[in-house]
């Protein structure tokens, strides 16, 4: 029947250009009724279709069955069949393509995309590097293959690939988010910052963006501009949760509690199922005192039923052996690093009896640094839970076979509670990260100790009270060798007192008491250094608080934070004294001011969280630095700060005080924790013999 014209030809070419799809598919069938054998008619027909979203499979069919040797028609047809979710046919299509034409880039390209929505990533993966090679400019295969780097936890080969990306095209707003997000996870903070700022200079109301840079600018200590761009998102969508909570973590951060709780329980109210919004008002309650026991323990019920209402599949039955010889012990954490939780894990991990205890690592972070490095080997695995939905983690957990799995974070930041919630163990206990009780009903035991939490504590926790011996915390000795140093008053002529407490601690009450210390003491400054104190805002408001009490800007000394933990101890040369925050009590702070010779002053409180100076100071033996309340802790200060003679001789002896007290005793505390892990175990297995029920590995 022949073929159409030089003429007819260019008349379909110049409808595609235009993009008149509707146009060129009446030409295309008009040509048809007097060619009907052009495969190449056929081709443009279903071309036209697909593009105005028609079904055009069955012109493509009819393309390749007149065109078997034409690269291009097996090519569309790989469109079509991918558009009609027939994905190995299109595979099938795509590598036809190829095998007529190597290097077609773009086959190469829609190729790697069916094999992504395969599920097949080394191939898809494969391909897209394939495409790069024909084409080096080829944006969307570089993407793609970041995504999936990224997705399959290549950090370094994803951020190369957005790099490319962003070479080639510097305007890609989602190559620059998602490097931001990449940057962001890996708390590479200042360089997520430039990232999400150059989204939001791309496109302004990207309310995912300005959430996120919100939150890279709050962990560096910038709240108030970080509080600006969550209302900023707010004002371009008023009923997203997870930006209501962003706006009440700014506030928190900035001592804005009232406030931070209004956002907080608004979010909840978005969004009733959003538990890490009521994870936040429990986090809240540790740092402000305005809410009684009654409240505080509702709040974390509340929290409990929501997880547990999500926790559809909890496991009943596991796989770990009643009367092992070793007991399977799995440490959910994300601070498995240079973190507060890290420095109480270093030392006595080394001393775990391997014998006695097998601990198995699922770190819910995926920073790693130098103590990750070096704590490694104390566990017989590895297994990260970064990203992993809640039931697929407490399946993985449940696999291993383990008998007592501890929690380490509580509601602070990379906590996996839900994950706790489908009881992928048969013991479970709570410990170290987070001081007051998680309120999951499926969490067994809370670990703490007589001088922390007196047995009237024990109704503010849903959990049973597991106290060890001694303390129930074990600092781990500092690697960095900083010598510690005489009082600073010695050549000053004033005392210095101290805080290195993040300022969300420093509450109304604890200034008003700091005021009065300072007061009293004639000449003597305050010295705080915290990551808030980067931003002028913050700086200026905290010298209001204090000059509202009578205290002028020259009696404080605000320093930011110093970048490497040597540098932050030997701060501690700078300070006589050392004051602690309540209710939310220093543990890090004041068993790092206590390792430089610093004596440190607390006030002891009614709750778990607000007795931490008390059992850390009871365990080194100042329990003449305990006050029982406010004037006790103002004449305290007055006497200590008094008698250079005696801060001189205590600072030089505490260091050699707390390395032979439990504090520090790693070797000790290994074996009563490890007795601890066991005596849960016995207690498990009396009441499964009691209830006539049987554990067995199946």
């Amino acid at each position: 029947m022949g073929q159409p014209t030089g003429s007819e030809l260019n008349g379909l070419a110049g409808l595609y250009a235009q993009g008149d799809f509707v146009a060129l598919e009446t030409e295309a069938g008009r040509l048809l009724a007097s060619y009907p054998d052009a495969g190449f008619l056929w081709q443009v027909l279903g071309v036209a279709l697909n593009s105005q979203g028609k079904d055009g499979l069955l012109a493509l069919q009819r393309a390749v069955a007149l065109l078997p040797g034409d690269a291009p028609a097996h090519s569309n047809l790989g469109n079509a069949l991918k558009d009609a979710g027939r994905l190995p046919e299109a595979e099938a299509s795509y590598r036809h393509a190829l095998a007529l034409n190597a290097e077609d880039a773009v086959a190469c390209y829609n190729l790697g995309c069916v094999l992504q929505e395969q599920d097949k990533l080394d191939e898809a993966m494969s391909a897209y590097r394939e495409t790069s090679r024909m084409q080096p400019d080829f944006v969307p295969a570089h993407y793609n293959l970041a995504t999936l780097l990224d997705d399959i936890g290549d950090v370094e080969g994803a951020e190369a690939c957005y790099r490319k990306v962003l070479d080639l095209q510097p305007g890609h707003v989602q190559a620059n988010y998602n490097l931001g997000w990449l940057f962001h996870h890996g708390h590479r903070f200042a360089e997520a910052e430039k990232y999400y700022r150059q989204v939001l200079a791309l496109q302004p109301a990207y309310v995912d963006a300005l959430h996120n840079l919100g939150l890279v600018l709050n962990a560096q200590g910038f709240s108030a501009e970080a509080e600006h761009l969550c209302l900023r998102a707010l004002a371009c969508e008023p009923g997203n949760a997870r930006v209501r909570a962003a706006l009440g973590a700014a506030r928190l951060e900035r001592g804005s509690y009232v406030e931070a709780e209004a956002d907080f329980r608004s979010a909840l109210e978005i969004d009733p199922t959003f538990s890490s919004a009521l994870g936040n008002i429990l986090f809240l309650h540790t740092l402000d005192g305005r809410h009684g026991d009654r409240q505080c323990l509702d709040d974390a019920r509340h929290f409990g039923r929501l997880v547990s209402a999500q926790a559809t599949g909890r496991f009943s039955q596991w796989q770990c052996e009643m009367e092992p010889e070793r007991l399977r012990v799995g440490v959910v954490s994300g601070d498995i690093r240079d973190h507060s939780v890290g420095l109480f894990l270093e030392g006595f991990l080394k001393e775990i009896d391997p014998s006695r205890v097998e601990l198995i690592a699922y770190p819910t972070h995926r920073e790693t640094n130098d103590l990750t490095t070096r704590v490694k080997p104390c566990f017989a695995k590895w297994s990260s839970l970064v990203s992993l939905p809640d039931d697929v983690a407490a399946k993985r957990i449940h696999d291993d076979g383990i008998h007592v799995l501890l929690d380490l974070s509580g509601h602070m930041a990379y906590n996996r509670l839900p994950v706790f919630a489908w009881k992928p163990a048969p013991v479970q206990a709570s410990w170290l990260g987070y001081c007051a009780t998680t309120g999951v009903a499926e969490m067994d035991y809370y670990i703490a100790d007589a001088e922390t939490l007196p047995e009237d504590q024990e109704k503010n926790f849903v959990e049973k009270i597991w106290r060890l011996p001694d303390s129930y915390l074990c600092f781990s000795q500092p690697v960095f060798e900083v010598a510690v140093v005489p009082p600073p008053v010695l050549t000053k002529g004033h005392i210095t007192f101290g805080s290195f407490n993040n300022l969300a601690k420093m509450t109304d009450e604890v200034i008003a008491a700091w005021s009065r210390i300072l007061d009293a003491v004639p000449g003597s400054r305050l010295l705080l250094k915290s990551k808030q104190l980067k931003e002028p805002g913050i700086r200026t408001s905290v010298l209001a608080r204090y000059a509202a009490h009578g205290i002028g800007a020259e009696r404080l000394i605000l320093e930011n934070p110093i970048g490497n933990r040597g540098g932050h101890l030997a701060a501690y040369g700078l300070v006589d004294i050392g004051l602690d925050t309540f209710p939310y009590n220093g543990v890090t702070t004041t068993m790092e001011a206590l390792w430089m010779g610093v004596p440190v002053l607390t006030l002891a409180g009614d709750r778990f969280l607000a007795r931490q100076g008390v059992g850390i100071l009871t365990h080194a033996g100042l329990s003449d630095w305990i006050a029982a309340e406010t004037d006790e802790l103002v004449a305290k200060a007055i006497a200590f700060s008094q008698d250079q003679t005696r801060l001189s001789e205590l600072r030089a002896g505490l260091r050699e005080r707390i390395l032979s007290s439990p504090l520090l005793d790693a070797r000790r505390f290994a074996r009563n924790f490890e007795d601890a892990l066991w005596g849960m175990w016995k207690k498990y297995k009396e009441a499964k013999g009691a209830a006539g029920g049987t554990t067995d590995r199946h």
